[in-house]
């Protein structure tokens, strides 16, 4: 997946492998974890002076040129809603300068595109930012606690609930759910 996206911001270590994991059928924090450890995933500051995951099939040329992505092809939309918690750093939130075409739907509730609850990772129900999450970890559980900035019916909270169970299964723990 690494390769497919070209590079992904790894500042926030675990967080990154999350941003990876979600993206990626199956994948488990361990996995990531042995991929980065056996070098099949290369943790470098090959762009800028920030970490990014690259594929070292990539490193050669993105050192000698200028980095760009080309456009993805779209896969068919899935029927709504569909839900993601994305780490702090993710491409979807922190890789557009102007980001309101993904606050829309937080703006016109709150009248802000970020806050409190935005300051570390988002919720992303349908495409659009609908709050904050944060994780905490235990000796037995994940602690995932929630932080809506806007109303969500109850497909959308059991979507995000789904999201927030993906990530417990790539943590390989059970979750805590607070906040919603």
């Amino acid at each position: 997946m690494v390769r497919r996206l070209g590079a992904v911001q790894a500042q926030d270590y675990a967080g990154a492998k999350w941003g990876v994991g979600t993206r990626t059928r199956g994948a488990v924090d361990a996995m990531l974890e042995r991929a980065v450890s056996a070098g099949a995933i290369l943790r470098t500051h090959v762009l800028r002076p920030t970490w990014h995951f690259v594929a070292p099939a990539d490193i050669r040329w993105m050192l000698t040129q200028t980095y760009w992505l080309e456009p993805a092809t779209r896969s068919p939309r899935k029927r709504s809603p569909t839900a993601h918690l994305l780490p702090n750093y993710d491409e979807y939130f922190i890789g557009f300068k102007n980001r309101s075409a993904i606050g829309t739907r937080l703006s016109l509730a709150t009248g802000e595109l970020a806050g409190d609850a935005l300051r570390a990772h988002i919720i992303v129900v349908d495409g659009q930012q609908v709050g904050g999450w944060k994780r905490t970890l235990t000796k037995a559980a994940v602690v995932v606690e929630l932080r809506p900035r806007v109303g969500l019916t109850g497909p959308e909270q059991e979507a995000v609930v789904a999201a927030t169970q993906a990530f417990g299964a790539f943590l390989d723990l059970p979750v805590e759910l607070r906040g919603l």
